[in-house]
C-alpha cells in the first residue's frame, strides 16, 4: 500500500513539474526545433524534419537530408538549426543560406537562396519580415535591424531601431529583440533591460497596439553558465577551443526580461520570463489588441539553466514541450492546458 502511495505522489509531482507526458518520440534523438499547426507536429533534427499527427502523436513521415540541393539542407558547425514555420498551405523552413517551401506532407515546392549564414525571415502575406546584419570590421561591431522585405528580399521598411553590438566578444545571455509573424500580424520586441515591450503591427508594418509589461529581474544561474561551457566541452569539434571560448565570454548579472521563444497563436501572444516561483515559470498571454489575457506560473522544465531556447510551443491554449528523460534517455512530448 505504501509503495502505491509513493508511486502516486511521484507521478503527481512529475506532472506538476513538467506537465503530462503524451508521447515518446522514438525517431528523434537530439531535436533542434518544434512547430505545430492544426494537424501536425513538426520536429527538426540536424537536416531532417519529422512529422507527427497532432491527434494521436503517431509518426507519419520525414524529409530532408544533408546537402545543398533543392530538397537538402546545409549542415555547418555555425549554421542555423532548421526552423519550421507552418503557414496555411505550406511549410516555410529557415536553414543555412536559404529559405525553403514544402507542402505539409514534406514535398518540395521551391527555395530562395540567401548570402547570409545567420539568416532569419518569417512570411507575412506576400512579403517577409527579415533580420538584417551589417558588420563593421573597423569597429568590430554588428548592427541588427528587423526589416519588412518583398518576395525578392528587397527592403520595404524598417520595423525596429538598429541595435549595434560588439562581435569580437560574447556577452551572454543575448538580449537581441525578437520578432515573429502569425497570419496577418507582426510582433516585434523593442530593446529594454527591465520591460517587455512588444509592438503589434499589421502585415504592412503599421502599428495596431503595443504591450508594455514590467518584468522582475532574475539572476543568471550557475547552471546556465555551466551548461554553456559543457555544450562546447562535450563537442569534439569545439573542445580544443574551449579555453579560448571561456576567455572571450562574459556573463551578465541578470537575464533579459523575455525568455525566447516568443510564441504566437490564433488569438494570443505568449511568452515566459526567467522568473521562477515554487518551481514554476512565469508566463504571460496577451491578445492582439495588447490586452492581458493571463498571468500565471506554469510547470515547464527549468529554462533558466539552458542557454539554448527551450523546445516549447503554444497551440490552441495548450503548451507542448520536448523533454529528454534523463533516466530512460528517451525524448518525450509533454503537454498541458494553460490555466
Amino acid at each position: 500500500m505504501k509503495k502505491i502511495i509513493v508511486l502516486f505522489v511521484v507521478l503527481c509531482c512529475s506532472i506538476m513539474i513538467f506537465g503530462a507526458k503524451v508521447a515518446t518520440i522514438k525517431e528523434v534523438f537530439k531535436p533542434d526545433s518544434i512547430a505545430i499547426d492544426d494537424r501536425n507536429i513538426y520536429i527538426s533534427e540536424k537536416t531532417s524534419v519529422f512529422i507527427y499527427s497532432l491527434k494521436d502523436y503517431k509518426f507519419k513521415s520525414k524529409f530532408g537530408k544533408p546537402g545543398e540541393g533543392p530538397q537538402e539542407f546545409k549542415n555547418t558547425p555555425f549554421g542555423l538549426a532548421l526552423q519550421i514555420i507552418p503557414q496555411k498551405d505550406y511549410l516555410f523552413i529557415i536553414s543555412t543560406n536559404k529559405f525553403s517551401f514544402f507542402t505539409k506532407e514534406g514535398n518540395f515546392i521551391k527555395e530562395i537562396k540567401t548570402t547570409s549564414i545567420a539568416n532569419t525571415a518569417f512570411p507575412i502575406g506576400s512579403n517577409f519580415v527579415k533580420i538584417d546584419f551589417t558588420m563593421d570590421q573597423k569597429s568590430q561591431t554588428v548592427t541588427i535591424t528587423w526589416l519588412l522585405v518583398d518576395k525578392d528580399m528587397k527592403k520595404i521598411k524598417a520595423l525596429s531601431e538598429p541595435r549595434t553590438i560588439p562581435f569580437a566578444q560574447g556577452v551572454l545571455p543575448d538580449n537581441s529583440p525578437q520578432c515573429r509573424t502569425y497570419k496577418n500580424f507582426i510582433v516585434t520586441q523593442l530593446q529594454s533591460d527591465d520591460t517587455i515591450t512588444l509592438l503589434i503591427l499589421d502585415e504592412k508594418g503599421n502599428k495596431i497596439a503595443s504591450i508594455n509589461q514590467k518584468a522582475d529581474k532574475a539572476k543568471v544561474t550557475q547552471g546556465y553558465m555551466d551548461n554553456y561551457y559543457n555544450f562546447f566541452g562535450q563537442s569534439a569539434q569545439f573542445k580544443p577551443y574551449l579555453e579560448e571560448i571561456k576567455k572571450r565570454t562574459k556573463f551578465k548579472t541578470y537575464f533579459p526580461p523575455l525568455c525566447p521563444p516568443l510564441m504566437l497563436d490564433d488569438n494570443s501572444i505568449n511568452f515566459f520570463t526567467y522568473k521562477v516561483q515554487n518551481g514554476k515559470q512565469e508566463f504571460y498571454s496577451f491578445n492582439y489588441k495588447g490586452q492581458l489575457l493571463k498571468h500565471t506560473f506554469l510547470p515547464i522544465s527549468n529554462i533558466a539553466d539552458s542557454f539554448l531556447p527551450p523546445l516549447i510551443v503554444v497551440k490552441n491554449n495548450k503548451i507542448y514541450q520536448l523533454i529528454e528523460n534523463e533516466e530512460t534517455e528517451e525524448l518525450e512530448l509533454h503537454a498541458f492546458d494553460i490555466k
